[in-house]
């Protein structure tokens, strides 16, 4: 069973997929990237999709909801990347309200049509990320459509979009799915441990750690101090834009012996350098 990092928005950067890999990670996905802003030469958002050798396996994640774009976009990135995932699971407002990431889950057809057409185009396997529904549980109907349109690996996160991420997740029609597809089934949703994940996991594919690897690449079984995880982050991202170094502070943060004075200062700093002291 493969047990790997999830995608995030603003977290899971090409330094911390890294980190993860030398605690244990086995797969990692990129950030989310819009097929539209590849498409059309968006200077920044080829930035979300660095990779290197010493990155892989890898899937870069792409949401889009027109198959023209995210066709091409899959033609863009293939060669930096082990699978194209394609993102049909984000709940939040700002891709839903342009129907995509979990918006797509409303319509089965389209959804199905957009996978079919991005297994069909590209050379590279496809795999999706979802959710069990927009807001009731139809997951399993949802992945024998995934998988009867070329989708090689559905990686289920066990909340409806509606949910977000309150309550507890619903592993059940995770493992239900499973027994109704032919393909690789990943389960992702509240795992805060590697001996987790492979409880958890018994009888899928794989498991997805998100949220509690923030910060914490240590999360996926070999152990790493959190300062020198931090000062490591640094390292592998050369010279990370000041935003982007407060982000990741503050959650390295979280967990350290008076962590709230130590965010207090996170957020005060205007450097980088003044960040790097945050952590000494």
């Amino acid at each position: 069973m493969i047990i790997g990092l999830a995608p995030m928005a603003g977290y899971t950067d090409y330094a911390f997929r890294l980190l993860c890999r030398e605690c244990g990670a086995q797969l990692a996905y990129t950030e989310m990237a819009s097929a539209e802003a590849l498409v059309r030469g968006n200077q920044k958002t080829p930035k979300l999709l660095k990779t290197s050798k010493r990155d892989s396996p890898l899937a870069v994640q792409l949401f889009g909801a027109e198959a023209r774009a995210l066709c091409e976009a899959a033609g863009i990135v293939e060669k930096k990347t082990d699978w194209i995932d394609f993102n049909l699971g984000c709940p939040a407002p700002d891709l839903t309200k342009n129907g995509c990431g979990a918006a797509l889950l409303r319509d089965k057809k389209k959804a199905a049509a957009l996978v079919n057409a991005l297994a069909s185009t590209t050379k590279k396997p496809v795999s999706v990320k979802i959710r069990l529904g927009w807001d009731s549980n139809e997951c399993t109907a949802l992945c024998k459509a995934f998988d009867k349109a070329g989708a090689e690996r559905i990686a289920i996160h066990g909340r409806t979009a509606g949910q977000g991420y309150s309550g507890e997740a619903n592993w059940k029609p995770i493992y239900a799915a499973k027994k109704a597809v032919s393909c690789e089934v990943f389960g992702n949703g509240d795992i805060k441990s590697k001996a987790q994940a492979l409880q958890t996991g018994k009888g899928l594919d794989g498991v997805l750690i998100g949220r509690a690897a923030l910060g914490n690449p240590g999360v996926f079984g070999k152990e790493m101090d959190k300062r020198a995880a931090f000062a490591k982050w640094l390292a592998y991202a050369g010279e990370p834009p000041l935003a982007q170094v407060t982000r990741q502070a503050m959650v390295f943060a979280s967990g350290l012996p008076h962590a709230k004075d130590v965010k207090r200062a996170v957020s005060a700093a205007r450097t980088v350098d003044a960040v790097k002291k945050c952590f000494q």
